[in-house]
């Protein structure tokens, strides 16, 4: 599955970086020290994002920073989905790729937009260290009974491979998938994918609107995230800070 961030570049220099890079730049991959994968990625103007910058608060932050090394920041950085580098060269990273006509998208004058497509090999074959396979959902999962808080949970998912994320409930056949693990290995309450962006919406982690959900009663509160509470079997909204256990999935 492809993962499609966003970097903002000045519109002077629109010319030069795609000379320079020739619409294609390999970026080496690094997790936890060791060299995993070599990446492709392709550079696309997004003319409908223009003079915008995030309103949310940056991952990580860094001045006097060039393009490349913007991306690849985003790219070494767990959970990062999105760079904005601004006219002054500040780099700013988000864990989540924003909609043009997202409301948490404010004006920023000089700034371009740039898609970033990551091409990766279709063929896995889950051998990752204790990651399993599915074989009816064919998905590759990883069950995580250690309990952390939801941030440390995204990034230990992105940590074990570039790929893998939280576990996205987005259709019956997961939401059962999910709950039966949860029952049967006596899990507990899990964190899965989804994160709120207003009173009623919440995005996955590539910024499309969440549109399946199983609500336990008076849900959704006024938490930030998702969890599945153990007791009720359905979802409801948590602020993240709450160790609990949670599922990766290479997607």
């Amino acid at each position: 599955m492809s993962l499609i961030p966003l970097v903002l570049f000045p519109r002077k220099m629109e010319s030069s970086i795609l000379t320079q890079m020739s619409l294609c730049l390999i970026l080496f991959y690094f997790n936890t020290g060791a060299l995993c994968s070599v990446e492709n990625f392709h550079y696309k103007k997004i003319n409908e994002i223009l003079d915008k910058i995030p309103v949310d608060e940056a991952i990580f932050s860094s001045v006097n920073s060039s393009p490349i090394r913007c991306v690849q920041r985003c790219i070494r950085s767990p959970n990062c989905m999105s760079v904005f580098l601004s006219g002054d060269f500040l780099c700013r990273g988000y864990s989540v790729v924003y909609e043009k006509d997202s409301p948490n998208l404010t004006a920023k004058i000089g700034a371009s937009c740039y898609a970033v497509h990551v091409l990766e090999d279709p063929v896995f074959d889950c051998t990752l260290k204790g990651y399993a396979w599915h074989t009816e959902l064919s998905i590759c999962y990883k069950i995580h009974r250690q309990k952390k808080s939801i941030i440390d949970a995204i990034a230990l998912c992105s940590l074990e491979h570039l790929r893998s994320r939280l576990l996205l409930v987005d259709s019956d056949d997961m939401y059962n998938f999910l709950i039966d693990k949860m029952v049967s290995g006596h899990l507990g309450s899990l964190y899965v994918q989804g994160r709120r962006i207003s009173e009623t919406s919440f995005v996955d982690d590539v910024g499309k609107t969440m549109t399946y959900f199983r609500w336990g009663a008076d849900e959704p509160k006024t938490g930030t995230y998702l969890l599945v509470d153990v007791v009720t079997l359905l979802q409801e909204a948590s602020s993240g800070e709450t160790s609990y256990g949670h599922i990766c999935r290479v997607y």
